[in-house]
């Protein structure tokens, strides 16, 4: 059962925080994959893709809760 939230602003902005982190980590993502060269110095890159997925897994799973209980 979802709850009810009567101030809806803090929500808003907490889900608004977590879609922005996925669009960040998407359009990183993307650059790494598509176009490695335009991070030619990155001596890490696999590494950082492996943080970068992990942390849009985790903005997708909050937002995906924050959904699933509240209205």
């Amino acid at each position: 059962m979802k709850k009810q939230v009567k101030n809806k602003e803090f929500l808003e902005a907490l889900k608004k925080h977590y879609e922005a982190e996925i669009d960040k980590n998407m359009a990183t993502l993307k650059l790494y994959l598509d176009d490695p060269l335009a991070v030619a110095d990155h001596e890490n890159l696999l590494d950082s893709m492996k943080m970068l997925t992990r942390q849009l897994a985790d903005a997708q799973e909050s937002l995906s809760t924050l959904d699933a209980h509240f209205e």
